[in-house]
């Protein structure tokens, strides 16, 4: 992929350290089926890290994001 930026005189993302592979669930859920399912995964057990993965297909970037997040939602509410 960068080789094709390359040629095409894209040198900022030629850049092959910066590119990120990412791959998509072919499933094409709706927002609605997937709060369903992580309601269930949740009462089933599931940790959080494993629905945002598994259910909601956050990347591993945004799944890191979602915790920081939760986290802080948490410190803002035990100090209001």
């Amino acid at each position: 992929m960068a080789l094709a930026f390359q040629a095409q005189g894209d040198t900022q993302r030629a850049d092959a350290g910066e590119i990120d592979v990412m791959f998509a669930s072919i499933d094409r859920l709706s927002t609605q089926d997937r709060a369903t399912a992580s309601q269930a995964a949740k009462s089933g057990g599931w940790t959080q890290r494993n629905i945002d993965e598994k259910i909601i297909g956050l990347t591993p970037a945004e799944i890191r994001q979602a915790k920081q997040d939760r986290e802080d939602e948490a410190f803002a509410a035990a100090v209001a």
